[in-house]
């Protein structure tokens, strides 16, 4: 993307939110911390809502080491620096966080403004250079999850892997099969083949002649579908909260094993989001409990518990910190097993049984 990119929006609550999703789309593909990033526009936008009162733009633009956004507004009144009695964070937590941060003042109004420092593939890429962007191939599926995505049974996608080596997962060091989206797409695209009456071989042949130009567009969640978000995180759980209503999902959310434990068992959800380190309780029993209902499980949290959570059934996982744009994507695709739509989901049938891993 070329920067500086910019986009206005009128004095209204809802602009907080607006801003919030403009400038983490203007940074996709950037290794930036997504939770600062989010938070500090945040409250520069609150700023100018709610003490400028005027309409106010939003612009993202590179540094030398980084990135710099900045909210311009139409008053000329200095940004107030100390925390708001029983406010919010206030610009406090941005001279807090952000590297450099300021607010220049003219008669047409003023400019506050933060900046955040750069990685090296960020710098890159805000330099226009070629970037690794490596999201969509992070392994992030276990085959159960990706056999109800693709309906294909799992004894299938193992003969396929041994047979014809276009689409080979990872293995977790216990030996679970993990899948990236990318293989996902890949497999979409060798069932559509068989689909159209091609065999499973001509289907891997030609997948390995157009091995990266396939794409696949999920398709939209459906608008009554509930998602029980269990994330021990407030903010955390607030932003992924509002990125998942944006998808015309219905959400709610625990803070804690106990309160996740009854809504689960009170609201009967769709999908289940769970922080593996959820206090208060057992997540890996959530995890279990959900899988035996038939509820896909998508697990957050550090690298390290991985294993964990394949080993207690979970159809997805995603390593903190989570980009809200990927959390969703996963969820739109995991969506799609959901108890309301698993008795319609095609399947090709293997006769074999097997263990999922």
């Amino acid at each position: 993307m070329a920067f500086p990119v910019e986009r206005g929006f009128p004095c209204a609550p809802a602009s907080a939110a607006g801003a919030r999703v403009f400038v983490v789309e203007a940074v996709t593909g950037l290794d930036v911390d997504l939770d600062l990033l989010v938070l500090m526009t945040s409250e520069l936008a609150s700023n100018a809502i709610r003490h400028a009162g005027t309409d106010f733009v939003v612009r993202v633009d590179r540094t030398p080491d980084g990135l710099r956004v900045a909210v311009v507004d139409q008053a000329p009144v200095a940004a107030v620096l100390p925390r708001e009695p029983g406010g919010g964070f206030g610009l406090g937590i941005v001279a807090i966080l952000a590297t450099r941060w300021g607010s220049d003042g003219e008669a047409s109004g003023k400019t506050v403004w933060f900046e955040l420092p750069a990685t090296v593939s960020t710098t890159a890429a805000l330099a226009d250079e070629p970037s690794d962007d490596r999201g969509s191939a992070e392994p992030t599926y276990s085959i159960g999850g990706v056999s109800g995505l693709v309906g294909v049974e799992t004894s299938t996608l193992r003969a396929w892997e041994q047979r014809y080596g276009s689409v080979v997962p990872l293995r977790s060091p216990s030996g679970h099969r993990i899948y990236s989206r990318d293989q996902v797409d890949q497999l979409r695209f060798v069932i559509a083949q068989i689909s159209a009456g091609m065999s499973a071989a001509d289907a891997h042949r030609l997948l390995d002649q157009r091995m990266g130009a396939v794409t696949f567009v999920p398709s939209a969640a459906r608008p009554s579908m509930l998602v029980l978000l269990a994330e021990r995180d407030q903010f955390a759980a607030d932003l992924f909260e509002y990125f998942l209503r944006t998808e015309g999902l219905d959400v709610c959310v625990a803070l804690d094993a106990e309160e996740a434990a009854r809504l689960q068992q009170t609201q009967r959800p769709d999908l289940l989001i769970l922080e593996l380190l959820l206090p208060g309780g057992s997540a890996v029993d959530l995890c279990r409990a959900a899988v035996a209902e038939g509820i896909p499980v998508l697990t957050v949290s550090t690298a390290a518990l991985h294993e964990v959570a394949l080993e207690a059934g979970a159809s997805a996982f995603l390593t903190k910190p989570i980009e809200p744009l990927r959390l969703v994507s996963t969820v739109r695709d995991l969506i799609g097993t959901s108890a309301m739509t698993a008795s319609v989901t095609p399947r090709l049938l293997d006769d074999a049984t097997h263990t999922q891993r």
